[in-house]
């Protein structure tokens, strides 16, 4: 046999060798499979009673999980708008300082304000229509009441008293846990993409809990708001009333003592008191004057809160539904009862 014809020959047996190792390991992969799936088919009955239980399983765990009840509001703030300068003017005049138009609050700061935890506390403490607290109420539903029975300092705590330092401090500890868990658990605010636009929820179990809370928090936060946003120009324009009314008060007070005097004294009347009434008029005429102009820039500095929706009964609600949680139940189990077989069946072939 000449040269070439034994290189054929060693190809040709080496592709024979291949196509015969290929077959092979199909066949040894093919044979495990089979053997694997017998063995499984030998412990069914185990297999199907194990995810019988975790259906069991899945339904109890079901069973005993509360509906979650969402009260959601939204709204939307416009900020003040108009020229501030005409009421900047005005309050300089009269020896004002200028008003802050300004920015306590832009909207992302509106978020962390619901956050704070002056806001939640306030909302806490607030009353509800039928005469009891919100922090009851919030107690009673997180479990901490029937927690609390055997505990002779939190059984009967009260937050509304301050007998001494140290119940001070038990308060403003247990207000500070309570601030905690509702913002991680009941309450989401959130601003809606780049727009003015605002959604507060509050998820809880108790469905009346979750309406009240969300109005009385959409009711403190932005009431609070407002009043931070308009406080110095309102206090200055407190200010320029009081200055309105207390020159008006003299005018008066010396308009009937001319009259008073006219009648007993046909006296003529001294010149220097006619020019201070008359530039006391002058004056007053300008305060009024401001104080008209400083109550129209001030109505254009106040923002506007406009709720578009609010919580109204039924809420929505969160429960997950039986079925699926039988069907996951199930699942995990099989999974869990065919993985412990296999590597069983895989122990016993590597001791063999």
């Amino acid at each position: 046999m000449n040269s070439e014809g034994l290189k054929n020959y060693q190809d040709t047996n080496i592709k024979n060798g291949s196509s015969l190792t290929d077959e092979i390991s199909f066949k040894e992969i093919l044979l495990v499979i089979v053997h694997w799936f017998k063995y499984m088919l030998s412990y069914w009955a185990i297999i199907l009673v194990v995810m019988l239980i975790g259906g069991i399983i899945g339904y109890i765990y079901i069973n005993k999980q509360k509906t979650v009840y969402i009260a959601t509001s939204t709204f939307v703030l416009q900020e003040a708008g108009g020229d501030s300068g005409g009421s900047a003017n005005n309050f300089a005049i009269i020896g004002f300082g200028a008003p802050i138009v300004g920015i306590i609050f832009q909207g992302d700061n509106l978020l962390e304000l619901y956050r704070s935890r002056l806001m939640i506390k306030k909302t806490l403490l607030s009353k509800t229509d039928s005469g009891d607290y919100l922090i009851d109420r919030y107690i009673k539903i997180s479990g901490l009441k029937q927690a609390w029975k055997n505990n002779p300092t939190l059984k009967n705590i009260n937050f509304f008293i301050k007998p001494n330092k140290r119940y001070v401090r038990i308060q403003d500890s247990l207000i500070s846990l309570f601030v905690n868990d509702i913002n991680n658990n009941y309450l989401s605010i959130n601003r809606v993409g780049r727009l003015s636009i605002f959604r507060v929820q509050v998820a809880s179990v108790n469905e009346e809990f979750s309406k009240l809370f969300n109005d009385q928090i959409v009711k403190t936060v932005n009431e609070f708001y407002i009043q931070t946003k308009i406080k110095r120009p309102a206090e200055n324009l407190k200010l320029l009333q009081y200055q309105v009314d207390s020159i008006g008060t003299v005018l008066k007070k010396g308009a009937v003592y001319r009259v008073g005097s006219s009648a007993n004294d046909n006296s003529k009347s001294n010149p220097s008191r006619q020019v201070e009434v008359q530039n006391s008029r002058t004056v007053l005429n300008e305060l009024v004057r401001n104080l008209e102009v400083s109550k129209m820039s001030l109505r254009k500095e106040t923002p506007l809160i406009q709720i578009i929706d609010e919580p109204e009964y039924p809420l929505e609600k969160i429960q997950e539904s039986k079925p699926k949680a039988i069907m996951e139940g199930v699942f995990i189990a099989g999974a869990i009862a065919i993985v412990y077989y296999s590597l069983l069946w895989v122990y016993k072939k590597i001791l063999k």
